[in-house]
């Protein structure tokens, strides 16, 4: 920021200070004044101005929402430096979630603001969904597309309003998350949406193997729920039970699952027997393919020497 810009805004602060004692100018309150020219000439990047004007409507006892209501006023391209700046300034990240709440900013531009204010994503992301569980899939995806770790953003949302975990799922994937990480940390912060989770992910088009075995590795208990989850969702019973198998779901989980999502115990078994088959081949393919060696060294044979071929008897009889 230019020197003059940071003399002009202190000039506008004194002379802010010293008017109130006065009452307030005809033109409108001094904090007005002041937020305006911060946002004339700090424009809507340059959160020092901001903090400052910030600073000086709150010691004139304005509120957060009323302050970022006149800051939507003059540019609803400044909100979101607003926000910024409110981050850095309140110290109850709370309070200015609120603050944003009732003024309708959006929650993407919340999230987005709040870690540019170097807010731990996972912070905002649970403050967001617990002010209004309706924007956790806002606020997830809007965490993941500034670069926050959606393993972090998405356990926050779910361990902050479980049932929010369907919505949190589709929104990871739909920021391209991986659906292993995003079904893992559901799974792990609340093992009671095992079944929504698994559901969501497919839904979402995750492939039924990567699911079910990231289900069930994230927390075993849930492997019922997990395998009767994805076959009520239409995918291939045998690689459903085989994907559990491995992940090391037991043939009882199984059997449970199986049978809740409609199939009787003995096709349950026979699913698994095959599935133990298979996986049985391939390991012993895999062995065998690992033991074969093949030399691809040509073969060779002595050289003949034609330096002294046989002599032949050519003398006269």
């Amino acid at each position: 920021m230019k020197k003059w810009v940071v003399v002009f805004m202190s000039i506008c602060l004194v002379l802010g200070a010293v008017s109130l004692s006065f009452g307030e100018p005809e033109e409108g309150p001094v904090w007005k004044t002041v937020l305006n020219d911060a946002i004339k000439f700090g424009g809507v990047s340059d959160s020092t101005m901001m903090q400052e004007a910030l600073q000086f409507a709150m010691t004139n006892n304005i509120s957060l929402s009323e302050f970022l209501s006149e800051v939507n006023t003059i540019n609803p391209g400044a909100v979101e430096i607003a926000l910024t700046s409110s981050f850095k300034v309140v110290e109850d990240k709370s309070a200015v979630v609120a603050a944003a709440s009732e003024v309708n900013a959006d929650v993407g531009t919340v999230v987005t603001a709040a870690i540019a204010a170097d807010i731990p994503a996972a912070d905002i992301v649970t403050e967001t969904v617990k002010a209004d569980p309706s924007s956790a899939g806002k606020a997830v995806a809007a965490a993941i597309a500034a670069d926050a770790s959606a393993t972090e953003v998405v356990a926050a949302a779910v361990s902050a309003d479980p049932a929010t975990a369907g919505d949190v799922v589709t929104a990871a994937m739909g920021a391209d998350a991986p659906a292993s990480e995003v079904v893992a940390a559901a799974v792990k912060a609340d093992p009671t949406t095992a079944g929504t989770v698994v559901t969501s992910a497919l839904d979402a088009g995750a492939q039924a193997d990567e699911v079910v075995s990231s289900a069930v590795a994230a927390d075993q208990s849930t492997s019922s729920v997990v395998v009767a989850a994805a076959i009520d969702s239409g995918e291939n019973v045998l690689e459903v039970v085989g994907s559990a198998m491995e992940a090391g779901a037991t043939s009882e989980q199984i059997t449970a699952g199986a049978t809740e999502a409609g199939l009787t115990a003995d096709a349950a078994q026979v699913a698994m027997d095959t599935a133990a088959e298979a996986q049985a081949f391939t390991t012993e393919s895999q062995d065998d393919g690992a033991e074969v060696e093949t030399d691809d060294t040509p073969a060779t044979e002595a050289p003949v020497s034609i330096d002294n071929p046989p002599s032949e008897d050519v003398s006269p009889n």
